[in-house]
């Protein structure tokens, strides 16, 4: 296994291609208390640490703040404290407009793909056969003032053995265990965790 500061730095740069439409920076934020598996999350189970990569997101064309829409075909939008909970989420930069899929859950992350290295069915998509009368589709909102523009700040959870692991080789970005978005309100500053999703 590879050193965690080697780990980290891969990571760092080599963001998944969910994120492949914006421009990510690496930071350090420890404003939020992430949840997550063994010691990185809120309840330690005393397993082995998992790495934490936050990203803070820009625009390609230079833009800082975006509007993030939370999207089911097949189950109501949920809300729990500033979490929305959908089917899929995308972005649009408030700058140029530009919209694209920011995080699936069926589709990115850990179990996804997995799921593909072993040709499993899916048959949680199978499950979801019928359809909502009308699809959801809501902008996320600062739960402080309402604004729906935000800076973003993604979060991805790694094991720390994927690295060095054959099966994984030359995708290890692909394979996070938790995404998370914080939107910090670009009107009055507040963090709002929007998506918090265990992957594995």
């Amino acid at each position: 296994m590879k050193p965690l500061s080697e780990q980290i730095l891969y990571f760092r740069q080599h963001p998944p291609t969910n994120l492949k439409e914006l421009t990510l920076q690496p930071i350090s934020f420890t404003d939020i208390s992430f949840d997550g598996h063994g010691f990185s999350g809120k309840f330690p189970d005393g397993l082995v640490k998992n790495m934490d990569i936050v990203f803070k997101a820009l625009c390609p064309c230079k833009g800082s703040t975006f509007t993030i829409q939370a999207a089911s075909e097949h189950e109501e939008i949920n809300y729990y404290q500033s979490l929305v909970i959908a089917e899929q989420y995308f972005f649009r930069c408030s700058t140029c407009r530009k919209q694209s899929l920011l995080f699936d859950p069926m589709q990115h992350g850990y179990n996804p793909e997995v799921s593909r290295l072993e040709e499993w069915r899916d048959e949680e998509s199978e499950l979801l056969v019928s359809k909502l009368e009308v699809p959801e589709k809501v902008w996320c909102a600062c739960t402080n003032c309402g604004e729906n523009e935000m800076e973003l700040i993604i979060r991805l959870e790694y094991h720390n053995d994927l690295i060095g692991y054959k099966a994984f080789a030359r995708r290890e970005e692909e394979f996070f265990s938790w995404f998370s978005v914080v939107g910090k309100c670009s009107n009055c500053s507040a963090l709002n965790l929007f998506i918090d999703c265990e992957c594995a």
